[in-house]
């Protein structure tokens, strides 16, 4: 596993005391730490997958609409198979959000 470079600690960590923070308290503080790590930590990672989301959908937009056109006009026409899974990973993604 590669060694990750986590955020710093929030400063009441470094106390004895824990700044008088009470375990609810405790939990809810480390979750959103351990929050904001993901989310620093794949915020690259997701810009990425919105890149490639956007290339696929292009791609999809601009295919010819069959191998009459793409003859005449130029262009492309994807594999049956490959269309439908690129439009399943589309909608995928915007199932989850």
């Amino acid at each position: 596993m590669t060694d990750v470079e986590l955020l710093p600690l929030p400063e009441w960590t470094k106390r004895d005391d824990l700044g008088g923070l009470v375990p609810s308290e405790v939990r809810a503080e480390m979750q959103a730490y351990a929050r904001a790590n993901v989310e620093h930590h794949t915020a690259a990672l997701q810009a990425e997958v919105d890149a490639l989301r956007g290339v696929l959908g292009r791609i999809l937009e601009n295919e010819a609409p069959n191998w009459k056109f793409r003859e005449e006009f130029g262009g492309y026409v994807l594999d049956d198979e490959l269309r439908e899974e690129a439009r399943a990973a589309l909608a995928q993604e915007d199932r989850n959000g």
